[in-house]
């Protein structure tokens, strides 16, 4: 039995040998056993053992792909998005693999050469805001004809969507 001011655990008699309390008559009935209280139950109070969900109605029950556990998603995510930024960084210092248009770079060099004041080599590379203002000024007066003459020999002119015209 154990008393109820100190927690002391005797077997006989109606006062406590550590603090001297008197046990009442009912406390001294029957107290359960401290150790019951540390084990852990073996289904959860209250609750049934997990199992297969019956077929209702004769429906067909499918299946359920098992879930990965989150810990093995965030390293395959976080393996994928290392990759992304290993390949972004290789690339993204070399000109050479900025992205290569579909445009023809002769037809634009001779677009600027010939229609370079009306815009027209802008309009080809897709680029219709800028073809309005070099139509509108005659190529930002003839020096913006001169800087795309060059950017587009240079192969550092873009296209609209930012690859470059070769």
């Amino acid at each position: 039995m154990f008393c109820p001011k100190c927690g002391t655990q005797f077997n006989e008699g109606n006062v406590c040998p550590k603090c001297g309390a008197s046990i009442p008559a009912r406390a001294q009935q029957s107290l359960p056993n401290p150790e019951e209280f540390t084990k852990a139950p073996q289904q959860p109070y209250g609750q049934q053992q997990y199992s297969q969900p019956q077929q209702p109605y004769g429906q067909q029950q499918y299946a359920q792909q098992p879930y990965s556990q989150p810990q093995q998603a965030n390293q395959a995510r976080q393996a994928v998005v290392d990759a992304h930024a290993s390949v972004n960084q290789m690339f993204s210092n070399n000109p050479q693999y900025k992205g290569v248009s579909n445009k023809s770079k002769l037809a634009a060099a001779l677009l600027c050469c010939f229609f370079g004041t009306l815009g027209v080599h802008r309009f080809y590379a897709g680029k219709i805001g800028t073809g309005i203002i070099w139509l509108l000024t005659l190529g930002c007066f003839g020096i913006g004809v001169f800087v795309d003459l060059m950017t587009i020999l240079c192969d550092r002119f873009t296209d609209s969507q930012g690859f470059v015209i070769r």
